[in-house]
């Protein structure tokens, strides 16, 4: 759960590690922002490389107050399509 004030905008990092310890690199990334089901944002994601890993990087500013937001993330790796979604919450 990703937690937001309204007015705010901030950057949500996801770290993207591989279980096998092995290694990988992402080729593309996006996300999308929806509330209440239906496509409020999107975007392409910042791919960052840090000492601990890869990050997913998304600067975004949700528009009401709801419990109702999900985001949701897609990364190619390899010949693989990757996603993940989180509940996000505006009060």
């Amino acid at each position: 759960m990703i937690n937001f004030i309204l007015g705010e905008d901030k950057h949500v990092k996801f770290l993207v590690v591989s279980r096998k310890q092995e290694p990988f690199s992402i080729r593309a990334a996006s996300w999308k922002l929806y509330y209440d089901g239906n496509l409020e944002k999107s975007g392409e994601c910042t791919i960052e490389t840090e000492q601990s890993g890869l990050y997913l990087d998304i600067k975004i500013a949700p528009e009401r107050r709801s419990g109702k937001y999900m985001l949701q993330v897609e990364y190619l790796v390899g010949d693989e399509v990757r996603k993940h979604v989180e509940r996000m919450e505006v009060v």
